[in-house]
């Protein structure tokens, strides 16, 4: 797997953690973050094991919204966490 690739499942397994702290159901979260349309169905895609959808920058800048913080913090917040998981 690239690294890129590595960096994104750890992305997404570190937003389910914070939404489940933070008491947002994963729908409520999909909603937010891909709409209202299809909103859950899309998260449940992007964090099944099986992965059936990837995540875009714009995508995670509105995880960070929906999480009630800025975006360059959440990025920052979750490459320490995985930083040494990388590799």
């Amino acid at each position: 797997m690239k690294k890129s690739e590595r960096f994104e499942k750890l992305f997404v397994e570190a937003m389910v953690r914070r939404v489940e702290a933070a008491g947002i159901s994963h729908s409520e979260f999909g909603r937010r973050v891909f709409g209202e349309g299809s909103g859950s169905r899309a998260w449940r895609a992007t964090r099944e094991k099986d992965r059936k959808r990837g995540l875009g920058i714009g995508e995670a800048y509105m995880m960070a919204e929906a999480l009630g913080m800025e975006f360059p913090a959440l990025v920052w917040e979750v490459m320490q966490e995985v930083k040494d998981r990388l590799d």
